[in-house]
């Protein structure tokens, strides 16, 4: 079975499930959460942030414990702050 490639960005890895059969991945992929099903791809709008470094690896880091993207959890802390 194929391992699922790594993405860069969340909108290389929106582009391969536009374009793609998951079916042979499944057993590859874990659920994690309904926090990734919040929002359709046609909801979200890109925009750019600037973070110390400090502060981008404190991100990853929580984004990690989550499970999450960094983009993702960014988004989700945004979303639910405002």
């Amino acid at each position: 079975m194929p391992e699922l490639p790594r993405f860069a960005t969340g909108e290389e890895l929106a582009e391969f499930v536009d374009t793609h059969d998951l079916a042979p991945y499944w057993d590859n992929m874990e659920p994690i959460g309904p926090a990734a099903l919040r929002f359709k791809r046609g909801d979200l709008t890109s925009v750019r942030v600037q973070l110390t470094q400090d502060a981008l690896q404190r991100v990853r880091k929580a984004a990690a414990r989550q499970g999450m993207a960094p983009e993702a959890f960014m988004g989700q802390l945004i979303g639910n702050a405002v």
